[in-house]
């Protein structure tokens, strides 16, 4: 069994195989008669963040396997043969993570020096203007995407993500941060913290809706507030709770990736001036029906004027520019 602490795979731990070819090397490992260890097969659980026992390939799945199993050749690649054990990998420190992390992963907060969020927002703001400006996007399109860089990364200033983020500090080292709220760290983040499942954009997203005027434009509020909540690739079209989570002790309380109902969140200072919150997050927009996340959402695919692929590049282009920001906060760090 692998130790419940193995992290997800890199990129260079990675071979592509197809379903079918997988599902034949299964069968064939299964009919090996020595090394019980060795024919067991474990998959990637982005909920549970950890590998769990896999009894058939499914699509999309990441899989570990013993060294000894076989398979694979360093010229080849994936050969389906039972023999050679395979040389382990021993990712470099800089390798890029693999698409299967957990659910609640956090990995790029940990930079190697602490950043302050409001910081952290002018140098995304700062590079998405770039971006858009390079790009010569539209400029009501711009105005969405700069936005959202000015508001993404607001709902890091919840409690639960700043407990998790100064959890590793020892009392005194806890209390000395706590004065500032931070949007990263120069360790990584302890364990689960009291929100499981804890998705900070979800909580940005609220919060800008929750601060725009209800007069203002529906389809530039509700993109603005898609772009924030899409910016790590964990929330998209639906909201729901999953299985790691905490469950409210109010029964009747609403919750969904680890934001509740009624959570106060403190105040940022937004690039350009202004504050996001104090404010406390209202979820009546995880229920179905009319002003709800989905429809807002499914509003955005099928306008003529965005459509998936158009969303799908203004995504690219804030996630571009949260990569740029957090890298040079990195170069800052070692230089």
């Amino acid at each position: 069994m692998p130790p419940a602490d193995l992290p997800p795979a890199s990129r260079e731990e990675i071979c592509r195989v197809s379903l079918g070819a997988a599902r034949n090397f299964s069968r064939t490992l299964a009919k090996k008669r020595k090394g019980a260890g060795v024919r067991r097969l474990y998959r990637w659980d982005p909920l549970g963040g950890t590998f769990v026992p896999a009894n058939r390939p499914r699509p999309g799945d990441t899989l570990l396997l013993h060294s000894e199993a076989g398979g694979y050749d360093p010229a080849l690649g994936f050969t389906g043969k039972l023999g050679t054990p395979v040389e382990a990998v021993v990712p470099t420190d800089d390798a890029e993570p693999g698409s299967r992390r957990s659910m609640e992963d956090d990995a790029g907060t940990t930079i190697g020096r602490w950043i302050r969020i409001e910081d952290h927002l002018v140098h995304v703001a700062r590079e998405a203007r770039s971006i858009v400006d390079g790009l010569g996007l539209p400029g009501p399109l711009a105005d969405v995407v700069t936005t959202a860089a000015r508001w993404h990364d607001t709902g890091k200033s919840h409690e639960a993500f700043q407990a998790r983020l100064l959890s590793p500090l020892d009392e005194e080292d806890r209390e000395a941060r706590g004065a500032a709220l931070w949007a990263k760290s120069e360790h990584r983040i302890g364990g689960r913290g009291t929100r499981p499942g804890f998705r900070h954009e979800l909580a940005s997203a609220i919060a800008w809706l929750s601060a725009v005027p209800g007069e203002s434009d529906p389809q530039f509020r509700d993109l603005v507030a898609y772009l924030i909540a899409a910016h790590h690739g964990k929330v998209r079209l639906s909201i729901r709770s999953s299985p790691v989570e905490r469950v409210p002790d109010e029964g009747d309380r609403r919750f969904a990736r680890g934001v509740w109902d009624g959570d106060l969140l403190p105040a940022v200072e937004l690039p350009g001036g202004g504050f996001a919150g104090p404010v406390p997050l209202d979820l009546s927009i995880i229920e179905m029906g009319e002003g709800s996340w989905i429809e807002r959402t499914l509003a955005l695919r099928d306008a003529p004027d965005l459509g998936p692929f158009r969303l799908a590049c203004l995504e690219a282009v804030l996630r571009a520019a949260d990569w740029r920001a957090s890298g040079k906060e990195v170069s800052d760090a070692t230089a």
